[in-house]
């Protein structure tokens, strides 16, 4: 990118939101810039299926993480720690008498898209409608049955997981089949299904 090229559009970020505003907007002919404080991750970072014997510490080591990541640890293990942010270097800031569990930062291209495992759930009337419902903040300008053509959308193309429940809180998806278990997790369900 030379410093004097001009683009219609510049996107902040490749996580979820911004890597899918780019996809949509270069499609409609716009020129789009992406720019991202994440690094590329190479394919020999992509450990979550290696075995905990393959790993440092084999994944027992908490205080390892702890020491660069105190607010972030419930949210990443020895197999991506180095993908958040160290809560050292960039703190989190959280009013006293407004505490709030911080989800993860990361620093790769991607975001946290890079560790949801294809999970993520729609918004239903609760969520859009919600000063309706408990009267706290206002109702947002639009209601599911707008957006539910633009998820089917993206979960298609994304390739979203689950299964279909059927309830209002959470509303189906176009889900694609369940990631396959692993051999561990085959021999731990064919022996829980032989018990009952």
């Amino acid at each position: 990118m030379a410093p004097s090229e001009n683009f219609d559009v510049i996107v902040v970020g490749s996580g979820a939101s911004g890597g899918w505003a780019c996809k949509r907007l270069s499609e409609a002919g716009l020129k789009v810039a992406l720019v991202d404080n994440g690094r590329p991750v190479p394919e020999s970072e992509f450990t979550e299926h290696k075995a905990p014997y393959e790993l440092k510490y084999r994944d027992r080591a908490p205080e390892v993480i702890k020491r660069t990541r105190p607010v972030q640890k419930l949210f990443c293990d020895e197999y991506n720690y180095h993908w958040f942010a160290n809560d050292l270097e960039e703190p989190y800031t959280t009013p006293e008498n407004m505490p709030f569990t911080w989800v993860g930062r990361l620093r790769v291209t991607g975001g946290r898209t890079m560790v949801w495992g294809r999970q993520s759930y729609r918004f239903s009337d609760l969520d859009f409608k919600a000063a309706s419902h408990d009267g706290y903040g206002d109702d947002w300008p639009l209601d599911y049955k707008d957006l539910e053509p633009y998820y089917d959308l993206v979960e298609e193309y994304v390739g979203i997981t689950g299964m279909p429940e059927g309830v209002y809180e959470l509303p189906d998806g176009k889900f694609q089949p369940p990631m396959g278990m692993t051999c561990a997790e085959v021999l731990f369900r064919n022996r829980v299904k032989a018990k009952l």
